[in-house]
């Protein structure tokens, strides 16, 4: 026991060390407990029971300090609190433990403390408190993605219907249908934006959209990035856009197939051999005949014709800035002014690239005259009376 141990330490000539009893420290849903305190025992002296000898295991006629151990499970329902190192009397030099360690020196007391602010972070992880950072990022991006999956499960039938419309539908039976009734003839004249603008060929020509479409594309990524502010979700923002494109091109499809127009581009005039050798003749060429745009390959070919009123382009345009700017900000974390800025930048690129589809001849103005005040007014009612709440996740 400890008194005989000090009585024997006496008799021997070692001088008696203070002793203190054993204590509990207790935070919110832990608990630390020093290890028992053994007396000092010099090298002239050993314990009959041969707990300590030569100095202490090799710490010079001390014992070893004090160390703040990790735990390797914390309380998730430990509140927003850190809890500094233990301090204690660097004479005489004691030992303990927090019962889920081994000690250690006085060095290592600077950066065992456990943060406890990150507990619920890393009680979910399983991660030590070693990396309290790298923990808590690794359990938000692991609770985002089953955030996103949930909003997945609950928007599923939308997504069914915005797949089978932009894709199937949009890209191959609506065109074919479109090609399926088309007569070519002479380009209308009679056109305001072919007066005044130049022509232009390019890819180049659809940049101001594919600007849009990275910097949404760059909002989804960084809803995976961990933040202290909320942060729009992915699954949110791709619903958001393909809802938007399967309307408009439901729309779209209804107005073309109501009324064929001459084409605007070249490879729709008269002067394509092609156009009736490419066109679809059978049901099953309508339902099942992709034709993938040949422009600029060198491929031979007329690829679609007939699906003008209004523009495509134009409408995916306008819906990825619409989208921008209902998501954007908050998913970079913009402030006022850079908000107001990137709003500017935009529409800029809105008005650019409604240039550029008159100036490449795929469009006549009109087509595009129509596209920049219908989208503006099917998002209106999009947003706000069809589907004016953004989901949720159930998790």
């Amino acid at each position: 026991s400890d008194s005989e141990g000090r009585e024997e330490c006496l008799q021997n000539g070692t001088s008696e060390v203070q002793m203190e009893p054993r204590i509990a420290l207790e935070v919110p849903s832990l608990t630390v407990h020093p290890r028992t305190v053994h007396p000092v025992c010099t090298a002239d002296n050993k314990m009959e029971n041969g707990d300590c000898e030569n100095g202490a295991n090799g710490h010079d006629g001390s014992a070893r300090s004090v160390r703040h151990v990790r735990s390797d499970t914390i309380d998730s329902n430990i509140s927003a609190i850190s809890m500094p190192s233990p301090r204690m009397p660097s004479s005489p030099r004691r030992e303990f433990s927090y019962g889920f360690g081994s000690p250690g020196t006085e060095q290592d007391m600077e950066y065992d403390s456990v943060p406890l602010r990150d507990a619920d972070s890393l009680a979910q992880s399983g991660l030590r408190a070693a990396g309290p950072r790298i923990s808590a990022a690794v359990s938000y991006i692991k609770l985002r993605l089953m955030q996103e999956a949930s909003l997945l499960r609950q928007q599923w039938l939308m997504w069914v219907f915005c797949i089978t419309i932009d894709f199937y539908g949009a890209s191959m039976v609506f065109r074919n249908l479109a090609f399926y009734r088309y007569r070519s003839g002479p380009r209308l004249t009679q056109d305001l934006g072919f007066d005044f603008l130049p022509e232009i060929k390019g890819y180049y020509t659809d940049s101001p959209m594919a600007v849009l479409q990275f910097v949404l594309l760059g909002a989804c990524i960084l809803s995976l990035v961990p933040r202290q502010t909320p942060t729009p979700y992915a699954v949110n923002i791709v619903r958001r856009w393909g809802m938007m494109i399967a309307m408009g091109n439901t729309l779209r499809f209804l107005t073309y197939i109501s009324t064929t127009l001459p084409g605007a581009a070249d490879h729709c005039l008269p002067s394509n051999p092609n156009i009736e050798i490419d066109q679809p003749k059978t049901v099953y060429d309508i339902f099942f005949k992709l034709v993938v745009d040949g422009s600029g390959t060198g491929e031979s070919g007329t690829y679609n014709c007939g699906d003008l009123t209004f523009s495509g382009h134009q409408l995916m345009t306008m819906t990825y800035a619409f989208c921008c700017l209902r998501y954007v900000p908050q998913a970079y974390s913009m402030s006022l002014k850079v908000e107001q800025g990137f709003a500017i930048l935009v529409w800029a690129l809105v008005v650019i690239q409604a240039f550029t589809i008159v100036m490449a001849r795929n469009h006549y103005t009109m087509d595009v005259v129509i596209s920049c005040y219908l989208t503006p007014l099917l998002w209106n009612w999009y947003i706000n009376h069809f589907d004016p709440d953004e989901m949720k996740p159930t998790i």
